[in-house]
Order: C-alpha cells, then sequence, then structure tokens
C-alpha cells in the first residue's frame, strides 16, 4: 500500500511556479544528474530514500468542493509526494517536512496551503500568511519541528469535501 501526502497550494502559486520552488529546495535528496527540473512535470522524480515526487496542475472537479477547517480551500498546484515502502519511512517523512519547508519559503506568503495524507490526516496548513502545524506530537518530532523557524502555531485541522 503507498503511502501518498499531497502539498498543495492555492493561486497565485502555478505548477509552473511550484515546480521552481520545488526544485533547489530538493535537490539535496535526488541523486546526482538523474533528472531535470521538467521532470517534476512530467513523470516525477524519485529520491535517493525512493519518495516519489510530482508537480501536477490542481483542477476543480464539480462534484468536490474541498474545505480546510471549514472554509473553501481551491488548490491551483499542488506536489504529489508518495512514499517508498521498502525504505525508512520515517526519514522520507523527514524529508518531506522539510521540504515542505524549504517550498512554502519559496511561494508567496499569499499562496494558502495545506500538507496531508490521502485528505485525512492534515499534518500543516499555511492561511493568510499565518503557519500551523498540526498539534501531533508523533507526526512532528523536534527533528521535523527545527524544518519550520517559525512563527508558527500548533493545532488540529480538517480537510473535508462537499
Amino acid at each position: 500500500m503507498a503511502l501518498d501526502f499531497d502539498l498543495e497550494l492555492t493561486a497565485p502559486v502555478t505548477a509552473g511556479q511550484l515546480a521552481a520552488a520545488v526544485w533547489p529546495a530538493a535537490g539535496p535528496l535526488l541523486p546526482a544528474g538523474r533528472f531535470t527540473p521538467g521532470d517534476l512535470l512530467a513523470d516525477g522524480v524519485l529520491t535517493v530514500r525512493e519518495t516519489w515526487l510530482k508537480v501536477v496542475e490542481s483542477r476543480p472537479v464539480a462534484y468536490w468542493q474541498p474545505t480546510l477547517d471549514g472554509l473553501p480551500f481551491t488548490a491551483a498546484a499542488g506536489l504529489a509526494l508518495r512514499l517508498g515502502k521498502f525504505t525508512d519511512l520515517s526519514a522520507q517523512q523527514d524529508d518531506m517536512t522539510g521540504l515542505a519547508a524549504a517550498v512554502l519559503a519559496r511561494v508567496p506568503a499569499d499562496a494558502d496551503a495545506a500538507l496531508h495524507f490521502q485528505s485525512e490526516v492534515v499534518w500543516l496548513v499555511r492561511r493568510g500568511g499565518v503557519l500551523s502545524l498540526s498539534e501531533r506530537s508523533d507526526l512532528w518530532t523536534p527533528r521535523r519541528l527545527a524544518a519550520f523557524p517559525g512563527p508558527y502555531a500548533r493545532a488540529a485541522h480538517t480537510l473535508d469535501g462537499v
């Protein structure tokens, strides 16, 4: 069973802008010389820990109107992350949170964001430029928290659709 995560961002961020932010942030995680920035938008790239990364343009779906903490959330672009089944999951999650921190620092602060596991477990939310990490200490180890210099709040979040 795959472990699929998504870092979704609202406008004004486009898929191309997101890929431009992901590429330098993901550089240390990628095998040297194997991929190009365009691969993020095409077939995706595989990190040295076997996490697959792909940037996608999000398109609204008529039957799915997502809400984040009860407020509308319409993603314009997303980074899909599929964790490798046969490598250290905790290390891949460390990489994922570090990558999310680096990407959020490279995209406009007025783009709202959510990092979630299959729309069920919300790891982080940025809304109106304010960052909030899940209050769950099992998700946010001291090592992962260190990737976010702050300020940030800690709270429970929900991602639903109607």
